[in-house]
């Protein structure tokens, strides 16, 4: 309870540092390097974030079988696992690195739109990106076998303080005239290190080490049956959202993708925050379902962390919608407002999603990762048809729209719905809970929020203000409105502590 708890805290206070240096570092990069390279810089960091995908679901197969092979103590099968998953993911970085080196041959082709320059730009940042992404690779295996110890702890403190170096170090090259090439540099070396010392603590400390042990093909088959469809649906969730700036990269140009990636940074924001509690609670959730306790004890947890989940989530998104469009202003200059109205599209269909967002390690825990799998299929295969339809006419606003309706028809709806029929969990109960109070104390808040916003101009100070003030009035409308006793004792606890 404990490491789930201050995890969490930690988590937060990571991903805070995270979004405070996307935005002190955004307008600042593309003050320094100007729009065309800033917009060549976020495609490219978005198509090597593909390849992260090759890692085939290994990490989520980590978190399970390790949560259950330690419950049942199971030592030979856990060490069998992590020699599969070291041998697996060498491989892939093998394949990663070939695709580096060849790759950049085609960019022509693919961008025909982008100048000599920037296809240049272009070769340069992919190849040491993709070395990124295989350094990055064996990291998230590290921190999947930290969750599943849920060493929460200790692994959201070292995102804490990778993050917090990484500032620093980003904020001084780029003041000092630092290119993108320098940025994904130091990218690299900060990853490597962070890696080397998360490595040293799983093998020296928790003394996890690779052994093979009478490995079968049915054990290793049991493994990849699971992650595969795992992987498959993560190619198609990254597709939900990086098919955008592909397909604007071929029929736009690098400035509507530098505005469009303003926009969806936004919402990005927003997706860490609902990820943080979803990998702390992602262990518990899967030893629930291992245990084979009732739905109502299943259904009662989800309640409790879509509250949570709620709570986090409402007052960011409050904010930015009555509060953004100055934000923009004031933050990347006038000439990126329609970035805000791209962040909003796709925002209000993410946020009930996100409230939602712990019941997909359901279907993960069910070993339902095939139904899964199948609707981002569809929600992928729905975004792109509209995108492209879209873009050629509405550019960036279009491809907002594609993004915005698939997920809300695809993820919100259909994944609820299969999750009510066919899991035996009751959906109607799980929304009860989770908007209980809740749905006034956000239909009181918006209504504040607009009166609070019809006063005062585009200035920093009004801004401050105006989200001081719209803060405190969440917090009191949501204590009296929406907030049970369990939960105030939850959060006074967590405050005297």
């Amino acid at each position: 309870m404990m490491e789930r708890k201050y995890g969490v805290i930690i988590g937060y206070i990571s991903m805070f540092v995270q979004n405070v240096t996307i935005l002190i570092l955004t307008p600042l990069m593309i003050y320094m390097w100007g729009v065309e390279d800033y917009g060549v810089y976020r495609l490219v960091i978005t198509i090597t974030a593909y390849f992260m995908l090759l890692d085939m679901g290994a990490g989520y197969a980590i978190i399970k079988y390790f949560s259950e092979y330690r419950g049942a103590n199971y030592k030979n099968k856990t060490q069998n696992l992590i020699a599969i998953i070291i041998f697996f993911y060498t491989a892939i970085s093998l394949v990663i690195i070939t695709i580096a080196l060849v790759a950049p041959n085609i960019f022509h082709a693919i961008f025909p739109t982008f100048s000599d320059k920037e296809i240049e730009l272009a070769k340069l940042l992919f190849f040491v990106s993709m070395i990124n992404v295989v350094i990055n690779l064996f990291y998230n295996c590290i921190g999947s076998l930290l969750k599943s110890y849920e060493k929460h702890i200790l692994l959201n403190g070292i995102n804490l303080l990778k993050n917090i170096i990484r500032f620093t170090s980003i904020f001084y090259l780029v003041k000092i005239g630092g290119t993108a090439y320098t940025i994904v540099i130091a990218d690299l070396i900060i990853n490597l290190v962070f890696c080397v010392i998360a490595a040293f603590y799983i093998v020296f400390i928790l003394k996890i080490v690779p052994k093979i042990r009478g490995i079968t093909l049915g054990f290793i088959g049991s493994i990849f049956s699971f992650s595969g469809f795992v992987f498959i649906e993560m190619v198609a969730y990254q597709l939900v959202w990086s098919v955008d700036y592909i397909i604007l990269g071929i029929f736009t140009s690098s400035t509507i993708i530098a505005i469009y990636s303003i926009g969806t940074m936004i919402t990005s924001f927003f997706e860490s925050l609902a990820i943080v509690i979803y990998n702390v609670v992602m262990p518990r959730i899967m030893q629930i379902v291992s245990d084979k306790e009732p739905n109502e004890v299943l259904t009662s947890e989800l309640i409790k962390i879509g509250r949570i989940n709620l709570y986090v989530l409402c007052l960011p998104v409050v904010g930015f919608v009555f509060l953004g469009k100055p934000f923009f202003s004031l933050w990347a200059g006038s000439e990126f407002i329609s970035a805000y109205y791209v962040a909003i599209i796709v925002l209000i269909p993410q946020f009930f999603f996100r409230v939602q967002y712990v019941v997909s390690i359901v279907l993960w825990a069910k070993e339902r990762q095939k139904v899964k799998a199948l609707i981002s299929i569809a929600v992928a295969t729905i975004n792109l048809l509209i995108t492209i339809i879209l873009v050629q006419r509405l550019e960036m606003i279009g491809a907002a729209i594609g993004t915005a309706f698939a997920f809300l028809f695809g993820y919100t709806i259909g994944e609820g719905l299969y999750i009510h029929k066919k899991l035996g969990l009751n959906l109607i109960t799980l929304y009860k809970g989770i908007y209980k109070g809740t749905s006034l104390g956000m239909i009181l808040i918006c209504s504040i929020s607009w009166i609070i916003t019809r006063f005062g101009d585009t200035t920093w100070l009004s801004l401050i203000l105006q989200t001081a003030i719209i803060s405190i009035l969440y917090i009191v409308i949501m204590w009296f409105v929406a907030f049970t006793k369990k939960e105030k004792r939850m959060l006074l606890s967590l405050i005297g502590k």
